[in-house]
């Protein structure tokens, strides 16, 4: 499902793109400083734990580096763009690459075990030192899910399977899990949920279906999904994959759209989107992180007639 295209190229996402391997040799020599490769961090800026992935640029960067990192105690995904300055030295700029404004930056010396620096503030008025270790890439979910969590909560008619480690921010109508791995952050992989109460009533025969929560549609047999013509009709809309489990029902939909990201247009991206319904109660989910839908379930002791 995690996969981002453009032309006859693909870039394979397991979260990443696959664009090689992480450098193992000391970067000495001008050939061999043109190719990073994927590499991952730990460490600190300053006194604060970051996270951050740093990478060969890919589509639609046309050369240089370009990666982000998170600080852990917030989670807010910063995204990184940059070059290298010398053999074994790389500089990157903190934020928006379109917006002119001065931005913080990075001045990185890279080892085979990290990388130790300095960040500067936007103004020029703040210096932190850098320490970074590299560490192997974040096990995806179907691996980290191996220690798994369990949310459940009042509020929400579903319960969800998580890996331990993993960030969950959960509202009262809204949730998002993201993992730990940088570099998803940069391609959108997550799962984000909004729910809410309230079905439109099922139209009678030869009635036209009735729109609910994009791209989802009442026909008068059961769920429909829009599938890109300009109408939904029980002709043109199709019949998503359903199932009921546990007095639910469990609608899945895959879908391919245009990715966009802080360089622009980053290529087509697939999605799973998910509408569980119990009673009059639903919730409704971009998926681009799942292994398996089963990871979420029903509530127990949820009343599927409320």
């Amino acid at each position: 499902m995690h996969k981002i295209s453009v032309g006859c190229c693909l870039l394979a996402l397991s979260g990443s793109p696959s664009r090689g391997v992480l450098a193992q040799a000391p970067l000495t020599a001008a050939k061999e400083q043109q190719s990073l490769g994927d590499v991952w961090f730990e460490g600190t800026v300053g006194d604060a734990t970051i996270r951050a992935y740093v990478g060969d640029a890919g589509w639609p960067k046309p050369n240089g580096l370009w990666g982000i990192y998170y600080y852990t105690k917030y989670w807010t995904p910063l995204p990184l763009d940059g070059d290298w300055i010398a053999p074994g030295r790389i500089g990157l700029v903190e934020g928006d690459p379109d917006s002119e404004a001065p931005k913080p930056r990075f001045d990185l010396n890279l080892s085979r075990s990290g990388a130790v620096g300095t960040w500067i503030s936007a103004d020029r008025k703040r210096t932190l030192r850098v320490s970074l270790r590299r560490v192997p890439k974040p096990a995806a979910f179907k691996v980290a899910i191996s220690q798994a969590r369990r949310f459940a909560d009042p509020r929400w008619p579903i319960t969800l399977s998580y890996p331990a480690g993993w960030k969950l921010e959960v509202t009262q109508s809204d949730l998002k899990l993201r993992s730990p791995d940088p570099e998803d952050m940069l391609f959108d992989n997550e799962l984000s949920c909004a729910r809410g109460n309230g079905l439109p009533a099922r139209p009678g025969p030869g009635k036209p279906p009735v729109p609910f929560k994009w791209p989802f549609f009442v026909g008068p047999s059961g769920w429909l999904v829009e599938t890109g013509s300009d109408e939904c009709t029980t002709d043109t809309c199709e019949v998503p994959a359903t199932r009921e489990s546990e007095g639910a029902t469990f609608v899945r939909h895959d879908i391919g759209y245009r990715m966009y990201g802080p360089w622009g247009y980053m290529g087509a991206a697939d999605k799973a989107i998910h509408l569980i319904v119990v009673g009059q109660a639903w919730v409704l989910c971009d998926d681009r992180l799942l292994d398996v839908d089963t990871r979420i379930g029903v509530a127990p002791g949820r009343d599927p007639r409320r």
